[in-house]
């Protein structure tokens, strides 16, 4: 299925409860369109896609030239302290609110980062370390 139907088929995917999702011209998908599709029982990603023949591209010119996507350097970062996987989701059923404007905002997941922030200084990172990202 395409990225759009995994967001839209959600509870689908997790009811399959499938531990390998492939994904195939890879090259082609943004990072966050394959990680909103992973559930927690996803064990192994297999990306396939074939970079000289579709270009990878972002959503943002300046990330892609500034801070060379995908590149090499990002492999030795350090584990983040505190946390036991890099990536995680965080699953609620807190509606969205609609503000003035139509645009959308959800007050629970804005007390979790904020929450999140706090134990992160509490695991030693200094206020700087975490606005910066």
């Amino acid at each position: 299925m395409t990225t759009t139907s995994a967001a839209r088929l959600r509870t689908s995917l997790e009811a399959l409860n499938c531990p390998i999702v492939i994904v195939e011209e890879a090259a082609e998908v943004l990072e966050a369109h394959i990680v909103s599709a992973l559930t927690v029982k996803c064990q192994h990603l297999i990306l396939i896609g074939d970079h000289k023949q579709l270009k990878p591209s972002t959503a943002d010119y300046n990330i892609e030239t500034n801070y060379h996507l995908d590149h090499t350097s990002v492999l030795d970062r350090p584990q983040i302290r505190g946390v036991v996987k890099d990536i995680f989701f965080i699953h609620h059923t807190q509606e969205e609110a609609t503000c003035l404007d139509s645009s959308k905002k959800n007050s629970h997941e804005s007390k979790f980062l904020i929450n999140f922030a706090k134990y992160l200084v509490l695991n030693g990172y200094s206020k700087q370390a975490i606005s910066q990202y």
